[in-house]
């Protein structure tokens, strides 16, 4: 194997981490956001929500 072929592996799973930590994160913020949008109908019907002051 030479150096090329290292660096080349070293980048593409270099890469691959890096897609799935983005991905993890977006959807960590998609299920956070969706939840607090669920909270804030909730929250609508009981006549708690009062929007921003």
């Amino acid at each position: 194997m030479t150096s090329d072929e290292t660096t080349a592996r070293i980048l593409t799973a270099a890469n691959g981490m890096l897609l799935d930590m983005l991905t993890a994160i977006a959807r960590k913020d998609y299920t956070d956001r969706r939840r607090q949008a669920e909270g804030i109908a909730k929250a609508k019907t009981e006549g708690a929500y009062k929007g921003r002051r």
